[in-house]
């Protein structure tokens, strides 16, 4: 379970370096002002632009699913310590009860046997 989770948080710190690096590579793309106060990208910016914005996008939507997981993997421990806490170990001890309970009631038909 632990490897799991190691897994998940490695791909989720990766997905979170690569929509970093890839906003940052978007704020670098400079618009070009034509002097009429109006600015304008050239095709190749646009270009680039759009693309960004597509990686962004599904960065984004791979990350959501990694999270997802994640909080699977969570909840699903916890429904198995919830069990062993519930169910387990109370018949765990029950168990030792008995036992303990038996082998003294062996022991004093002994003693009393003799």
């Amino acid at each position: 379970m632990r490897a799991a989770e190691d897994k998940y948080r490695a791909r989720e710190k990766a997905l979170q370096a690569q929509l970093r690096d890839t906003q940052e590579k978007l704020a670098t793309i400079k618009p070009a002002d034509d002097g009429s106060g109006t600015v304008q990208l050239t095709p190749e910016q646009a270009k680039s632009v759009e693309q960004f914005q597509a990686q962004i996008i599904s960065t984004r939507a791979e990350l959501r699913q990694v999270q997802l997981k994640l909080g699977e993997s969570i909840a699903a421990l916890k429904n198995r310590l919830v069990v062993l806490d519930v169910g387990v170990v109370p018949a765990a001890v029950a168990g030792l009860a008995f036992l303990l309970g038996w082998l003294r009631a062996q022991r004093r038909q002994r003693r009393a046997a003799q």
